[in-house]
């Protein structure tokens, strides 16, 4: 049986959120020092941009979204060239957010599979999980933030549940 699942709007402002709490609250790994509120500050301010054109992609799709997604983008880079010596740990701290965001996506979409299933009024237990995941080796944000919107406007996480008892 193949069934598709969506990730509804209250799931989808979850995952938003744990992005957001990314080096506010959630503390920041690999940085060579943390990031001062100014610092932190702007982040906050582009990864507005950020979530503004995921919104927009979750709600109407990639090509309507796609002008938010080009401002963000730009946005985030220009940050990150002004940061100086920051760089990095400005990049990092970006990177952090679309990971911890995808992180939740995924999370979601396995909370959604059910863990029996009743075939001829015989219940079937969960026996095992195959996931489908590609990984991006680039720290560009581009890639990253355009993935994660390609994600939001239109993307699967191929999940095969094989049940038995």
């Amino acid at each position: 049986m193949i069934a598709s699942v969506a990730i509804d709007s209250v799931q989808f402002q979850q995952a938003l959120a744990a992005g957001r709490k990314v080096g506010d609250g959630v503390p920041l790994t690999g940085l060579a020092a943390p990031l001062d509120a100014t610092w932190l500050g702007k982040i906050a301010e582009a990864w507005d941009s950020v979530e503004d054109a995921l919104q927009a992609a979750y709600r109407y799709g990639r090509d309507t979204a796609r002008d938010l997604l080009d401002k963000a983008v730009v946005k985030a880079e220009e940050l990150v060239q002004s940061a100086g010596k920051r760089a990095m740990d400005v990049q990092q701290a970006i990177l952090g957010r679309v990971n911890e965001v995808v992180d939740s996506l995924i999370n979601q979409a396995l909370d959604r599979i059910r863990p029996t299933v009743l075939v001829g009024g015989r219940e079937l237990s969960i026996q095992s999980v195959d996931i489908a995941q590609s990984v991006t080796m680039s720290g560009s944000l581009k890639v990253a933030i355009t993935d994660l919107f390609t994600l939001t406007a239109e993307g699967q996480i191929s999940v095969t549940a094989n049940y038995g008892s």
